[in-house]
């Protein structure tokens, strides 16, 4: 009796089903597929395989035979066990044995079973109705439109009217605030305030001429907002010229230490720039040996190992095969790559050929400049 349509029937309801004392099949999720060589979306399906350890009969093929065929349920056993002997047997004489709908039994040379699932029958009810496609790739292509450039007369006239007036606006104002602190900063110059000996001695001789002819005039209010007027003040007693020299050298000897302390402060600083300009003096990192026009954007990389040898053996394989790999060392790790690829586009191409030729593993590597 064929019970391929019973065990059919279980396996979109269970994930287990045991043939007893024979083995039990097994059903696995696998997710949504995509296959990046021959462009294949494949839907999320249950995958069946084989446990030859799973012989403890489970009950579920015998009742739905017992309850579908409306018969009693050690005779149902008896048909389970005899289909179970008809597997045996087939593998034995034949070889193989076939599940309608499930798969296919096989035998190796050393006599293990091997089971192929049928994978046509999609067992995830959640799937239902969806099927595989194929969609060819999408090649994206940037596409650079370049702006026009505007006309410049409209901003030149903006420009002339409204940005030269306002420049030369600023530059009025400018103008009249320096010429007014020029005129407060005037009678407080190096000048008047540094005489020299023989102007002080000059000026005082005037005064004092001044005043004995005015001495009478009660109106006369000599000016209080100079130095002259201190130098005056002290010669009217005998010693006004040599006073006059005296503070005259005073003056003298402490500018020239103010200047000297200033010239002194200013070396000081000088110094100081400078050993700042000097700390600040970073050297540049050294320039990377990459080479884009020998190595390119993209690299294929085929292996990755962590002592050199390994890595010379897998490239030496590799060439074998007419691959022509190099050693990419990044660090503590040599990858086995195949160089020479200025967009992705193009090394996942060459990754989809080497899909089909069996290299399954490999990825792309994307250098940094």
């Amino acid at each position: 009796m064929d019970l391929s349509i019973h065990i059919k029937q279980l396996l979109y309801k269970h994930n287990c089903l045991v043939l007893p004392g024979f083995g039990g099949l097994l059903l696995h999720y696998h997710a949504a597929r995509i296959h990046p060589a021959q462009h294949q979306f494949l839907p999320p399906r249950k995958a069946i395989t084989f446990n030859k350890s799973l012989t403890v009969n489970d009950g579920l093929l015998t009742s739905c035979l017992a309850n579908t065929s409306n018969i009693h349920y050690n005779t149902a056993e008896l048909l389970v066990d005899h289909y179970v002997q008809e597997i045996s047997r087939s593998l034995k004489t034949k070889g193989d044995f076939t599940i309608n709908g499930v798969g296919k039994f096989k035998t190796d040379i050393e006599g293990h079973i091997i089971f192929e699932s049928n994978e046509e029958t999609n067992y995830l009810t959640d799937a239902f109705g969806m099927e595989h496609f194929v969609s060819p790739a999408i090649i994206r292509r940037d596409s650079f439109q370049p702006q026009q450039a505007e006309p410049l007369t409209k901003k030149t006239k903006r420009f002339n009217w409204f940005g030269l007036s306002g420049v030369l606006l600023i530059m009025a104002l400018l103008t009249y605030q320096i010429l007014d602190i020029t005129k407060l900063l005037k009678p407080h110059d190096s000048a008047s305030i540094l005489p020299d000996s023989q102007r002080l001695q000059q000026i005082a001789i005037e005064r004092n001429e001044a005043m004995q002819k005015n001495n009478a005039d009660s109106s006369y209010q000599p000016k209080r907002d100079t130095m002259v007027q201190i130098i005056v003040i002290r010669d009217e007693t005998s010693t006004a010229p040599s006073t006059s020299t005296t503070n005259n050298s005073n003056n003298s000897d402490s500018a020239s230490t103010s200047q000297a302390s200033l010239l002194k402060g200013n070396a000081n600083n000088k110094k100081l720039q400078d050993s700042i300009r000097y700390s600040s003096k970073v050297p540049y990192p050294l320039a990377s040996e990459y080479n884009p026009s020998k190595w390119g954007n993209f690299l294929i990389v085929f292996s990755r190992h962590k002592n050199q040898e390994a890595a010379i053996l897998s490239q030496k394989q590799l060439i074998n095969e007419r691959i022509g790999v190099r050693i990419y060392v990044n660090g503590s790790e040599y990858f086995v790559v195949k160089s020479g690829y200025l967009t992705k586009q193009a090394a996942a191409k060459d990754i989809a050929l080497y899909g089909m030729l069996g290299y399954s593993n490999t990825w792309i590597y994307k250098m940094s400049e």
